[in-house]
């Protein structure tokens, strides 16, 4: 499995040894100044059935009654399949962020409940920036494409989103894992406001925490997923560090 590996997209969308970095500035459509690339590479998966995750330890977020925000950049390889960016390794149905058969946004908590699904601004197969803030207390749930607001949203009241894998959900659940590309996965205990957001788009994790801007503050955890070899993930932030497995 071609976990970690640093890639590009030539014309033909066909994967070439590189960075991420000039296909996603072309998608940044407003004036950023200085472009900051946004990895030093990108982790692939290879989609259902093939059992490519990144296992984490077991994390609750209290999405009800605390704030945060989600954030990260995905390539989908087809359209109309779930594609699992965060799950849980014991659920099918619960617990999770990712794109579902809709092509849609899907974030559902703890129970079946509580979920809320955002329709995106663009539906296609390139490089994109995703965000996700919750107010935390049932409050309006709000996302965000490429640094455009998708929609208001509804809540997750009452629950957790607790979360033990990257890029796939459910241990037997071979419809459910990414295909395709995922890096610079972020988790804020915080609401980030829209220019923070379009702001942190093309950053990596030192170019955040260098000085004192407040995008940085109440970071939680941070995987770039840029690692090139090895079988580690690591949570640059909050020591949460991930392990390949194919």
């Amino acid at each position: 499995m071609p976990l970690g590996l640093g890639s590009n997209l030539n014309k033909t969308g066909m994967p070439v040894v590189s960075h991420v970095t000039s296909n996603l500035k072309m998608l940044h459509r407003y004036n950023t100044g200085s472009v900051v690339p946004v990895s030093d590479g990108a982790c692939s998966f290879t989609g259902a059935g093939t059992e490519d995750r990144v296992s984490i330890t077991e994390t609750a977020f209290n999405v009800d009654g605390a704030a945060y925000t989600f954030a990260f950049w995905a390539k989908r390889n087809v359209l109309g399949v779930l594609h699992t960016v965060l799950g849980k390794s014991d659920t099918a149905n619960t617990s999770m962020i990712r794109f579902n058969a809709s092509n849609e946004i899907k974030m559902e908590s703890d129970t079946n409940a509580d979920a809320i699904t955002v329709t995106q601004n663009v539906i296609d197969t390139n490089w994109h920036h995703y965000a996700i803030t919750i107010t935390g207390s049932g409050a309006t749930i709000v996302a965000y494409q490429d640094g455009a607001l998708c929609a208001d949203s509804g809540n997750l009241d009452d629950d957790n989103l607790t979360i033990d894998l990257i890029g796939a959900q459910n241990s037997g659940g071979a419809d459910n894992e990414f295909d395709g590309y995922l890096c610079n996965i972020g988790i804020w205990e915080s609401v980030l406001t829209q220019p923070q957001v379009k702001s942190i788009m093309f950053k990596s994790y030192s170019d955040l925490t260098t000085g004192s801007g407040s995008e940085s503050e109440n970071l939680i955890h941070w995987w770039a997923l840029d690692e090139g070899t090895g079988t580690s993930a690591t949570d640059s932030k909050g020591g949460n560090t991930g392990t390949f497995e194919s």
